[in-house]
């Protein structure tokens, strides 16, 4: 689902990409299209790469290791999925024509340096990817416990079917914390 999400900014701003760049193929090569380094792996990828067409506005460039990924390239756009923010940060710093960099976990933290920020190199997040997912996870989590699954679990491994009370959700009360570490 988030990589579903994910690709969707991918392929908006690799749109913009392609326009940008536009300027730069009259100028050498007519066919080709802007570069797209993918950083980490993913089973998905190639897949969600074709099914949201981005393959016909960007060129997905793979590593096979590290030492493939640290050569210079005309990567117009990078798309991090899992991966070291000291690589990042060092694959950054070797790409002259870097213009955006997309991550497809939310926080982007890590991967935020001064260099990057006064590099005028735009990065973008999947920020929203997770929301459904979380919110599922929070109803599943909050029914296993008013439904006393543990108990029940307990209960049945040690094969006693016997009768007991189980809460209702419906009319609780729900307390959210925000809790910093």
């Amino acid at each position: 689902m988030f990589l579903s999400i994910s690709f969707n900014y991918v392929a908006k701003i690799g749109k913009s990409l392609k326009s940008l760049s536009s300027r730069r193929k009259k100028l050498a090569n007519h066919s080709s299209l802007p570069q797209l380094a993918v950083l980490g792996n993913h089973p998905k990828i190639p897949e969600l790469l074709i099914s949201k067409k981005l393959d016909t506005i960007m060129t997905p460039v793979y590593f096979k290791n590290e030492q493939e990924m640290m050569k210079p390239g005309k990567y117009m756009a990078a798309l991090i999925v899992n991966s070291d923010a000291k690589q990042i940060a060092e694959f950054i710093s070797i790409q002259k024509y870097l213009k955006w960099i997309h991550c497809t976990t939310v926080g982007v933290d890590r991967f935020t340096s001064d260099k990057l920020k006064s590099s005028g190199i735009h990065l973008t997040n999947s920020k929203g990817a997770f929301s459904n997912s979380l919110a599922e996870f929070v109803l599943f989590s909050m029914l296993y416990f008013s439904k006393k699954t543990p108990y029940f679990n307990k209960q049945r491994s040690n094969k006693i079917w016997a009768p007991s009370e189980v809460n209702m959700a419906s009319g609780k009360k729900v307390v959210s914390l925000d809790m910093e570490i």
